[in-house]
């Protein structure tokens, strides 16, 4: 009999889309990729070799486009997926093909990020080559950071606002999660010298555009905020000592701490001012001695209540209030809780009472004292 009649034929399924796996992965298909990677990297090669040397001359005149192209081309997602495809002799090669070329890019905003790319795709973000190159190019912003300011009311100086722009472009934002954390907090506390410079939507689009800008506040307030309760917790006695005080004041005045209020947990906001207020305050009573002792500690603590609890339009310094109002709060969420904890239990109220006397500085009350 004449055979069964055959389906009509499907065209291959890769035709319409991404091939499929088994065809991927065959050598043929692999060949073909290969030779494609291969053919666009000697395509860049010979824009590379015909670039001319960036000036601001010809950028004003639209002449350095291919420049601006090849360097967004360099940093797509297509080009680090096409490098992959090719062997590592011809990656390295022209990867030494971009760096012999680097100097004909424009020199502020584009060679350090490709010196940093190279970098990373020959060594891998882990070398200390690598680490070398991104650490070159974060103290090259901050020199730029540093230079002098303008004068009050002025508007920002432009280098500023173009390290701004480079610190939020996308290519620099790849290698933050890279650096190392000493690098990476030296760029942070480089940019809240100059932050406060800035106008409020500046500053906030600097934040939100920057991740590591806020968890680096958060680092150093929290540090502060640490530093500051245990000396409480130990005051007077060794080691808070009025030079240990004078130290971690010292550390308030720190760029990034004027940006406490940025912090999005209420708490640690709380905290890191509840323990400045307590440490301030105790050198206008009972540790007011220590100022004799170490004369630096006056300025420092006038000068942190101006920062921290001085509020503009005519109410001036509310350190005292704002203390007083925390620490109603405080006694009265603690009383609460014994009460809950205690239960009218005079065995348990006998063994809370020893064990805070314990808690508190010597002189502050005995056991045997019926009102304490």
């Amino acid at each position: 009999g004449s055979p069964p009649p055959q389906p009509p034929r499907q065209p291959p399924a890769h035709l319409f889309g991404e091939p499929p796996k088994s065809a991927a992965d065959s050598p043929c298909a692999a060949m073909t990729t290969k030779h494609f990677a291969s053919s666009w990297l000697q395509s860049l090669t010979t824009k590379l070799e015909a670039l001319t040397e960036w000036t601001w001359a010809a950028d004003r005149r639209g002449a350095c486009a291919v420049h601006r192209n090849l360097f967004r081309e360099f940093f797509s997602f297509q080009f680090q997926k096409t490098l992959a495809l090719v062997d590592e002799a011809k990656k390295t090669e022209f990867l030494g093909v971009v760096e012999r070329n680097l100097y004909k890019f424009e020199p502020n905003a584009q060679q350090f990020p490709l010196l940093c790319l190279c970098a990373l795709l020959q060594h891998g973000k882990d070398s200390p080559k690598t680490q070398e190159k991104i650490g070159a190019w974060v103290s090259f912003l901050i020199e730029r950071l540093r230079r002098p300011s303008v004068p009050t009311g002025g508007a920002p100086q432009q280098a500023i606002a173009d390290v701004i722009e480079e610190c939020l472009s996308a290519p620099f934002q790849k290698f933050v999660p890279v650096m190392e954390d000493s690098v990476r907090n030296r760029l942070m506390d480089g940019l809240g010298e100059r932050l406060a410079e800035l106008q409020e939507d500046t500053q906030r689009r600097i934040l939100d555009g920057m991740p590591a800008l806020p968890a680096r506040i958060d680092e150093v307030i929290g540090g502060c905020t640490k530093e500051l309760n245990a000396w409480l917790a130990a005051a007077p006695r060794y080691p808070a000592t009025p030079l240990a005080l004078a130290d971690a004041l010292s550390k308030m005045e720190h760029p990034l701490v004027r940006f406490f209020t940025t912090l999005k947990d209420p708490s640690r906001k709380e905290a890191f001012l509840t323990a400045g207020a307590l440490a301030l305050q105790g050198l206008r009573t009972r540790f007011r001695w220590m100022c004799a002792v170490e004369p630096d500690l006056e300025s420092l603590g006038s000068e942190l209540q101006r920062k921290l609890f001085t509020v503009e339009g005519g109410q001036g310094p509310v350190m005292e209030l704002w203390l007083s109002g925390r620490l109603k709060r405080y006694n009265a969420e603690v009383a609460t809780r014994t009460a809950s904890l205690i239960g009218g239990d005079y065995i348990k109220c006998e063994s809370l009472k020893a064990k805070l006397q314990g808690r508190f500085p010597e002189g502050g009350g005995s056991a045997t004292d019926e009102d304490s």
